[in-house]
């Protein structure tokens, strides 16, 4: 049956009956399966054993990639159905067409040799409670061989020779709040939840860091190690940004119960 002939059916359905509350139909796009044709593209790929290289010239740059687990993720948005919904009551009613936007991500795992090995593929949720790095090693967990581990609480440690640390933590908020991304410099370079904390390596220098607001600007050291807090529920805090820096012994004490995430 044509999408045009559902729709028809179902106002003459609610009109002759005069429904009061709503009703929604879920109506199959006729046009590309975006979901099905990346699935297929990637079972190819699979099953082919093919490299990282052939993979990015295929599907183009990933826009995450974690040496540390050997995987890269992609996503991409695309309306996939239409849905006709209406909403009557007595002898008025109203309805329309929707046609929600769903978001997707493509997880790839190659093996040590370059190629291939897993991929899964799977709806990213409306809120998110783990950031990327942590959803994609979980999912690499999954089978063997088990990627090296990571350490998942703070340990106090040095830059590397003539790099400098910037630790960024998020203790305290709303028990509900999502992943918030960090930019550095106006490019994104990790992710962090609320109970979590990241660590970036930079050169020396002056770079921005921007979270939710006006970005905070710092000028690094080697051999810096800086602590930043974020504080997503503060309007004003340091420079009018929601970064803010800690005290290192201060940091170092709020930052043992959280857990590292990227």
């Amino acid at each position: 049956m044509k999408p045009f002939r559902i729709l028809g059916t179902v106002a003459l359905i609610g009109v002759a009956v005069t429904l009061s509350g709503c009703l929604i139909v879920p109506i199959p796009n006729s046009g590309l399966k975006v979901t099905n044709n990346w699935k297929k593209q990637a079972a190819k790929l699979e099953v082919a054993r093919a490299t990282r290289e052939e993979v990015t010239r295929q599907l183009g740059p990933p826009i995450w990639d974690f040496p540390d687990l050997q995987v890269i993720g992609y996503r991409w948005s695309g309306v996939e159905f239409s849905m006709f919904w209406l909403i009557a009551g007595g002898y008025s009613a109203a309805g329309g067409i929707a046609e929600p936007n769903i978001d997707r991500l493509l997880w790839m795992n190659f093996d040590d040799q370059e190629r291939l090995a897993h991929f899964k593929l799977t709806q990213l949720p409306a809120i998110e409670t783990r950031t990327k790095w942590e959803n994609a090693r979980r999912w690499r967990e999954s089978f063997n061989p088990p990627p090296p581990p990571t350490p998942k609480r703070f340990e106090p440690a040095s830059p590397p020779s003539g790099k400098a640390l910037v630790h960024v933590f998020w203790d305290k908020g709303k028990a509900a709040s999502g992943v918030e991304g960090v930019k550095v410099d106006g490019q994104r370079a990790a992710e962090i939840r609320k109970g979590g904390f990241t660590t970036l390596v930079l050169e020396p220098g002056r770079h921005e860091f921007e979270m939710l607001s006006k970005p905070l600007a710092l000028d690094l050291t080697a051999g810096e190690v800086c602590f930043l807090n974020f504080q997503p529920e503060k309007k004003a805090v340091s420079q009018g940004t929601a970064l803010a820096r800690c005290p290192g012994a201060e940091a170092v004490s709020r930052l043992k119960p959280l857990s590292f995430c990227k």
